[in-house]
């Protein structure tokens, strides 16, 4: 009996806007004021990046042979960005922030 092909490796296509419905809570590691990853383990927020969802503008300075040329700078459209979550630099997995975390910008 031939042992069946490996399926090939696909690229999931993302279908409309991102949702975190799928996602796991980032684990907070109670009285150390620490997160902890779900998928890995990794603690400390040197090891998390937050994400969510923007919708930025550039300006357009020309278009010469094809070529789109726009300035590097951009604006935020609007300060609150949808889908947020923490991104673990350690194992790249994407996971929900923490019920009961108040958000605070500086």
């Amino acid at each position: 009996m031939k042992p069946e092909p490996a399926p090939a490796a696909t690229t999931p296509v993302m279908d409309g806007p991102r949702t975190t419905d799928q996602l796991p809570d980032v684990v907070v590691v109670r009285g150390k004021h620490k997160l902890a990853c779900p998928h890995c383990g990794a603690k400390g927020l040197d090891n998390f990046q937050w994400l969510e969802e923007i919708t930025s503008y550039r300006e357009l300075i020309s278009l010469k042979r094809g070529v789109l040329l726009m300035h590097s700078y951009y604006q935020v459209f609007d300060e609150n960005g949808t889908c947020p979550r923490l991104l673990c630099k350690t194992c790249d997995q994407e996971s929900l922030v923490p019920e009961g975390i108040d958000l605070d910008w500086e």
